[in-house]
């Protein structure tokens, strides 16, 4: 007993530690199984394994697999030369497998397992299918695999991991590229899909009920060659709510980059459906497809337009320069912008949705029906504008005509609308409809000469749609007087006030009169007013004369809603200490009284203002409140030769401030470039109806925010943007308004 005893404890004093293995198959043998663990390493030329695990660092090169003994499909006399010679590879922690031959059933990595996969012209490497879970990645420069399924479901819940695949190729001409037939995606948090080269036919996303919230967003960057055939993607495949950004980068040889489908192709090969999510068209290729946005893909096949019933999630597509489409299609409040690229065939907003375009080529026809919206400001269309049921196209630009059936040419104005000036042409059996040929010159140059089609409903308790001209798309509001009962804007003698017009044709930089009054605009003497658009609620009364460009549009009387007050709170200074110094014998508050000198002064709250005379300031960045002091005598005032220069500030005018720039002071100023009140450089109190005059030079570089205030201008001032209760330009004042100053780096 006692010696047993002894010799077990001496065994255990003598345990062997494990040591790292080399393998090596280079024969046609059979291993049924086999683990690696870490440190260990296997070669492999030939023979066949069952299973193979690895983990820990344990490393794999496999550069070819045979079968042991020849194999006889169920009886049929034929040796299988395509079987699977590796059952299946498990792969965890940090192991890692190079594979340039060979066959193998299933690969599964995870934790931060490594593939890569490449094969040369007398090795195949092929793979059934590869499942990459935690954060394993693969890299694929050749040989072929039937699927790959990034991420892990687990009970309808998406085990969130940070896998990535990158598939490329480094031998176009040699005829070796990757081939991946499937591409799932089952994690939302994959972004790390990197496709250069090869061949991907079918590319799915995967969301479970039970998913994460946070929203797929993939970014392929994507160089397709496959001989000299176009590579078909993306077929038979469903992706919904998820956001995809295309690249195809093209190259020397000649063959052209080609998509399918970015998302999912329905039950016929050539129609494909994108149910929700932000897509860009740039450099793919969809030749004849159809392609429908916001459309659920249909149930069994039918024909394309049955499914336009469908309620699907709107879809937004980008089409840009390079994007080739064969017939596109918006549906169900869905959007497409087209930059450029090219509709082989027909563009059609239907149900709701607006179609964008500034430029590209459309083949056919453009097509807008059921309350569905064209905005073309530019781009070339094959054949006719069309409107078979309650659509709108708006054509923006101008020297627009219109000619009829009759041969009657009419020069058109912004504002009319095709169907007064159609021949109106009808029959037994069809729907009426305006017809005739509409030219002009778009926003953005290109010139528009196309028939066009306008149906007309036969139950006069439908609207028809229209096409309309348009000189603007959006309105940018450059000068608003908020007043509805005062005279909004005043002009005296040899007053000029212009606003600055942007590069962009098709924005109108417009000065909006609130006030509804017959005075509403008053000019005396002589003045000047240039901008794209004047908006009057009330009337201009000319007690002098007024001059404006020809190509200014000034509309009076529109007894249109005011222009509302911006919808932004006020800067909130409770709690700020006083900076403004205290009469030691009177206890009262005083002013920050600056003559002479240079100076600089710090942001912060000053309760009764800040007075500057003859003398240079400058103010640091921030945000500076300003009351008027027991006299309301106060605020922001410059007097004599004042010289003010600040840098990203805002001047908040409070209690019963006031701003007063002299006749011989000079203000130079920016506005904040961030935050709430960016590009506000005055932000007066809604509360405080003190004038705000300035007779001086005021080179402002943000906007005058004075809501309750009488603004005077006597002097020189440029600004953004102003906003004021009403606004007056004094004798010989000028006022320039530019919306873009200061210009953005």
């Amino acid at each position: 007993m006692k010696k047993t005893i002894l010799y077990l404890m001496l065994a255990s004093l003598f345990i062997v530690p494990a040591y790292a293995t080399d393998y090596e198959i280079t024969t046609p043998s059979l291993t049924p199984n086999l683990t690696l663990w870490s440190g260990d390493n296997l070669y492999m030329t030939a023979g066949e394994i069952g299973n193979l695990g690895m983990y820990g660092d344990s490393t794999a090169i496999i550069e070819g697999t045979s079968l042991s003994l020849p194999y006889d499909c169920d009886g049929c006399g034929i040796t299988c030369l395509g079987c699977f010679h590796i059952d299946q590879i498990n792969m965890a922690d940090a192991s890692s497998l190079a594979m340039s031959g060979g066959q193998v059933e299933k690969l599964t990595m995870k934790d931060t397992a490594t593939v890569v996969l490449n094969e040369s012209s007398y090795r195949i490497t092929h793979v059934g299918q590869i499942d990459i879970k935690g954060n394993s990645s693969l890299s694929m420069s050749g040989g072929y695999v039937g699927r790959i399924d990034i991420g892990e479901i687990d009970g309808g819940i998406i085990i969130i991991g940070g896998g990535s695949i990158v598939i490329d190729t480094n031998s176009i001409g040699s005829g070796i590229i990757p081939i991946v037939p499937d591409l799932i995606i089952i994690d939302p948090t994959i972004t790390a899909a990197i496709l250069t080269g090869g061949r991907i036919d079918q590319i799915c996303s995967h969301r479970s009920s039970e998913a994460v919230s946070i929203e797929p967003s993939i970014t392929l960057e994507c160089s397709y060659y496959y001989y000299d055939e176009p590579t078909q993607m993306l077929t038979g495949c469903w992706l919904d709510e998820t956001d995809f950004s295309i690249e195809l980068v093209d190259s020397e040889w000649p063959l052209y980059p080609t998509i399918n489908d970015i998302q999912f192709i329905g039950t016929k090969v050539e129609d494909v459906y994108i149910n929700g999510g932000t897509h860009v068209f740039d450099d793919a290729t969809y030749e004849n497809d159809r392609v429908y946005l916001g459309i659920e893909r249909p149930s069994e096949s039918s024909e394309p337009f049955v499914a336009n019933y469908s309620s699907g999630t709107p879809a937004y597509v980008d089409l840009v320069d390079g994007g080739r489409v064969g017939w596109l299609s918006a549906y169900n409040n869905s959007f497409i912008k087209m930059t450029g690229g090219e509709v082989m065939h027909e563009l059609m907003a239907d149900n709701e949705s607006i179609i964008d375009m500034s430029d590209g080529t459309v083949g056919g026809s453009f097509v807008a029906q059921n309350w569905a919206t064209i905005l073309m400001t530019g781009g070339t269309v094959g054949d006719m504008l069309e409107v078979p049921q309650n659509g709108k196209i708006n054509l923006y630009g101008t020297n627009f005509e219109m000619t009829d059936l009759n041969g009657i040419t009419t020069t058109l104005s912004p504002g009319d609308k095709l169907s007064d000036f159609g021949t109106l042409v009808s029959g037994w059996g069809q729907t009426p409809y305006y017809t005739g040929t509409i030219t002009g010159t778009l926003s953005y140059g290109t010139v528009l000469n196309n028939t066009f089609k306008i149906e007309v409903s036969e139950n006069s308790h439908f609207l028809f749609g229209d096409i309309h001209i348009r000189k603007f798309m959006a309105f940018r509001t450059a000068l608003v007087a908020l007043s509805q009962e005062k005279t909004g804007l005043s002009l005296k003698n040899n007053s000029a006030l212009t606003v600055v017009t942007g590069s962009n044709p098709i924005v109108a930089e417009t000065i909006i009169v609130n006030s509804l009054a017959k005075d509403a605009v008053l000019v005396k003497g002589k003045a000047s007013i240039s901008a794209n658009n004047l908006s009057i609620a009330g009337s201009i009364d000319l007690k002098g004369s007024l001059s404006y460009p020809e190509e200014m549009y000034i509309s009076e009387n529109t007894g249109q809603e005011p222009c509302p007050d911006i919808d932004l709170d006020e800067p909130d200074y409770a709690g700020l200490p006083d900076l403004c110094p205290v009469d030691l014998n009177t206890d009262k508050i005083l002013p920050v009284v600056i003559t002479g000198g240079e100076w600089i002064i710090e942001p912060g709250y000053y309760s009764a203002g800040v007075i500057i005379e003859d003398a240079a300031v400058s103010f640091l960045p921030g945000t500076y409140t300003l009351g008027g002091g027991a006299k309301a005598n106060s605020g922001l005032i410059l007097k004599g030769d004042a010289m003010v220069d600040v840098n990203e500030v805002m001047f908040h005018i409070v209690g019963t401030g006031q701003v007063s720039i002299g006749k011989d002071a000079t203000l130079t100023a920016t506005a904040p470039t961030s935050g709430d009140y960016d590009k506000f450089l005055f932000f007066q109190s809604r509360n405080n109806t003190n004038d705000a005059i300035f007779k001086g030079v005021a080179d402002c570089g943000g906007r005058l925010y004075f809501p309750a205030n009488h603004v005077e201008v006597a002097g020189n001032v440029l600004c953004s943007m102003l906003m004021a209760n009403t606004v007056e330009l004094s004798s010989n004042a000028e006022l320039t308004v530019n919306p873009n100053y200061p210009p953005s780096e």
